[in-house]
């Protein structure tokens, strides 16, 4: 109210004034178009049905007046930190040089990876680690593989029959005999045997919860762990559609998995309305100066957003245009200098009759024309200053694009269209040339491509004593071979078979 009460004031000794003086009528005439809107010093304000401004309202902390209603200080910008999927990759919000959120450049996510949720994930649908066992209802069961990018389950193995015949039933991945089984999961959960096959944790015919048959996903669908079988992916914009976004554009692509997202911005010089960058220009002069053109006075005008001279206004009889654009009468001998080309100077003199000759060339040029533009170094861009000189590469990037590199554990990683590295790509498991123990006694090497060599043990040398007179050697698989009678026994005793003293 101690807002409003003031105003009520103003308008009422304006109506009294304006009836003192016989203009009453003049405080009930439209000032402004009906429906529309305005900002005055921070506050908006709509033109009623009678064609006067309403009272001026106070815009909320965090909000400005924007085209006559108070909104958000920032539009429909993203809120910094806040993290997004694009068809590229991951988009992180920076706080931008006017404070607002904007999209930064997309970061590619590493192989067998793609976004969701603002985040690189595992592509793969199946999570499983090499050795790994998983029962395929009650009878059989599948082996986790990791010879691929991905983890997989291999071909199903039926639980053989037990001693005497008896049945055999898969619980934990592994065949026991009935009663002999264990609760492997919770009631209802659902994981992945593949990217097209949901098995649910059910309880068995042995009486324990473990991994039912699969069920096979339609389809539209995938599966992906713990939801089953769902959508492959959800459209979040139509495919061809864009919209503007912190001064540039954004279009609607097709992400990895084939649904449509929002890609990443693309700059508008001129900037972006509607979603349509709007056609960008250099000014060729400032709007209001001068300057002679042939006989005549050229006057710098506004077109389309930027300067452009304007055709030229001859000046009167007896005089011609001089100095920076105007017109008059020179002196015989008399000289004058005006800019020309990039940033020059040229000179003219005044004739015996009174008239000026021509203008000589064009004297002391810079390297550019003001505020343009050009490419420069690595994917960075350069602007011509006010003096007609280059200044100095922004935006350089690290790299030429297209170009590979070597990275981490046998990777790779390709340089850009904007000249950033991407993210390390087909990465391996180990450094070229390390060794490790594997099996009982074996070991496995490390190859070029950064990936563990088959367990083994060379040419089996290494030996060790078994048994009471035995010795065994390493075999290729790196396991032990069997014991067999190498040493002496005690007096009265042979060593026979297996390393055994009789």
């Amino acid at each position: 109210m101690s807002f409003v009460a003031p105003l009520l004031r103003v308008v009422t000794v304006i109506t009294l004034g304006c009836m003192a003086v016989g203009c009453a009528r003049l405080a009930n005439d439209p000032v402004c178009v009906p429906e529309t809107r305005r900002c005055a010093e921070g506050t908006a304000q709509f033109c009623d049905e009678a064609g006067h401004w309403s009272l001026p309202e106070i815009c909320a902390a965090g909000t400005a007046c924007l085209d006559g209603t108070c909104a958000s200080a920032c539009g429909e910008t993203c809120r910094p930190s806040t993290k997004r999927c694009a068809p590229q990759g991951v988009q992180v919000c920076d706080r931008g040089p006017d404070g607002c959120g904007q999209w930064g450049p997309p970061s590619p996510c590493a192989v067998a990876q793609r976004c969701a949720d603002g985040a690189c994930r595992s592509d793969c649908p199946v999570d499983c680690s090499a050795g790994e066992r998983r029962c395929l209802g009650g009878s059989a069961s599948v082996e986790c593989l990791v010879d691929e990018a991905c983890p997989r389950f291999g071909e199903p193995v039926e639980c053989p029959p037990g001693p005497d015949a008896g049945i055999q039933v898969c619980s934990g991945g592994t065949c026991h005999a009935l009663g002999g089984c264990a609760d492997q999961c919770r009631e209802g959960e659902w994981v992945c045997l593949s990217s097209l096959e949901a098995q649910r944790c059910e309880r068995s015919a042995d009486g324990c919860l473990d991994w039912a048959m699969p069920a096979l996903c339609s389809a539209e669908q995938r599966c992906r762990e713990p939801e089953g079988c769902g959508a492959a992916c959800v459209d979040v914009c139509r495919l061809g559609e864009s919209r503007c976004e912190g001064g540039g554009i954004v279009a609607c692509e097709a992400g990895a998995d084939g649904c449509a997202v929002w890609g990443a911005a693309a700059a508008c010089p001129g900037g972006c309305a509607d979603g349509v960058c709007l056609a960008g220009c250099v000014s060729e002069c400032m709007p209001g100066r001068t300057r002679c053109d042939g006989q005549g006075v050229s006057t710098c005008e506004v077109n389309s957003g930027c300067g452009r001279w304007g055709a030229a206004v001859p000046c009167p009889d007896g005089q011609a245009c001089q100095g920076e654009g105007q017109c008059g009468a020179c002196e015989p001998g008399a000289t004058e200098m005006q800019s020309c080309g990039n940033c020059g100077t040229q000179s003219r003199t005044c004739g015996p009759d009174g008239q000026w000759l021509a203008f000589g060339d064009c004297m002391a040029q810079g390297e550019c024309t003001p505020n343009a533009e050009e490419a420069c170094g690595l994917c960075g861009v350069r602007r011509c200053s006010p003096e007609c000189q280059w200044g100095a590469c922004d935006g350089g990037g690290v790299c030429s694009p297209g170009a590979p590199e070597p990275c981490g554990r046998c990777g790779t990683r390709t340089c850009s269209g904007a000249c950033q590295w991407d993210a390390c790509g087909g990465e391996g498991v180990c450094d070229a040339g390390q060794q490790r123990d594997c099996n009982a006694c074996g070991y496995q090497g490390c190859s070029a491509q950064c990936q563990w060599a088959p367990c083994g043990n060379g040419d089996g040398t290494l030996h060790r004593q078994c048994n009471a007179c035995g010795w065994q050697f390493c075999c290729p698989n790196g396991n032990w071979c069997g014991c067999a009678a190498h040493y002496d026994c005690a007096a009265g005793q042979s060593c026979v078979g297996a390393g055994v003293c009789q």
